[in-house]
C-alpha cells in the first residue's frame, strides 16, 4: 500500500485523509471521509461550519463524538457489516429481472442451508455498492 496524504472535496469543503501506516486504500479513505461528511451533515444540517466552534472544549467534544462514530463504522466495515449503518441506493429494474434476482437469492439461501448453514436467512444481491435485490426466509 502507498502511504501518503489524499485530498478529497465534498461540495465546497476540502478534506485531507492521512494514511500513515499504509493499511487503508485510497478508495477506502475516500469512503471513510464520505461517511464522516454524511454523519456531520446529518448532525449539523446546513451549518457544517459548527464542526469548528470557537471554544476548544466544544470542538474537542464534537470531534471526539464524530471520531467515535467513524471508529464504530470502521469496525463494522472490516466485519462487512457497514451496510447496517450506511444507506444503500437501490437499483430499479423491470419486473422480470427483479423476479430472476429474487429466485437467484432464494436458490443461494437454499444451497447454503442444505450445506448445513442454518443461520443463512438473508441474502443481498449488490451491483457495485447498489442493492439490486433482497431476499429473506
Amino acid at each position: 500500500m502507498f502511504m501518503g496524504i489524499f485530498p478529497f472535496q465534498f461540495n465546497e469543503l476540502c478534506f485531507l485523509a492521512f494514511n500513515g501506516d499504509g493499511d487503508e486504500s485510497e478508495d477506502f479513505l475516500k469512503r471513510k471521509l464520505s461517511v464522516l461528511y454524511r454523519i456531520a451533515t446529518m448532525h449539523f444540517g446546513a451549518s457544517i461550519e459548527l464542526l469548528k466552534p470557537d471554544i476548544a472544549s466544544s470542538r474537542k467534544r464534537i470531534w471526539n463524538n464524530l471520531g467515535s462514530l467513524i471508529d464504530t463504522w470502521s469496525v463494522l466495515s472490516t466485519q462487512q457489516q457497514c451496510f447496517l449503518i450506511e444507506a444503500i441506493e437501490r437499483i430499479q429494474v423491470n419486473q422480470a429481472l427483479s423476479e430472476m434476482s429474487i429466485e437467484l437469492l432464494n436458490t443461494a439461501l437454499s444451497m447454503a442451508r442444505n450445506k448445513g448453514n442454518e443461520n443463512a436467512i438473508h441474502a443481498l444481491l449488490l451491483v457495485n455498492s447498489k442493492l439490486l435485490a433482497l431476499y429473506s426466509r
